[in-house]
């Protein structure tokens, strides 16, 4: 299974979805196979006044098209080996830069 930090698709095709705004790219991406997780980090301000980054993860599956690439949020059954490594690339990822701990 090969897998990158960065995208080796066109920057169209990278791990972000369509409802999210162009200028909002992710601080991830891993991929394995034609499964992808995008990680992002969102700023909230805490109920004690404290503001923190949480990390929101985006998992898509890309297909080939007669027009190029497509994207889908829903995995078959030979895409889940290749989801759990993602996904626990993007845990790695999360826990070593402490999204989710308060600012200080």
């Amino acid at each position: 299974m090969a897998t990158t930090a960065t995208g080796q698709r066109p920057a169209s095709q990278d791990a972000t979805s369509s409802a999210k705004p162009a200028a909002e790219k992710p601080l991830a991406t891993f991929r394995s196979g034609s499964v992808s997780a995008a990680v992002y980090g969102k700023k909230r301000t805490l109920k004690n006044g404290t503001s923190a980054t949480f990390a929101d993860i985006s998992l898509r599956r890309s297909f080939k098209t007669e027009d190029g690439w497509g994207h889908t949020h829903v995995l078959g059954g030979r895409d889940l080996l290749d989801a759990a490594f993602v996904l626990t690339r993007a845990a790695a990822y999360i826990a070593e830069t402490d999204l989710g701990n308060e600012d200080e």
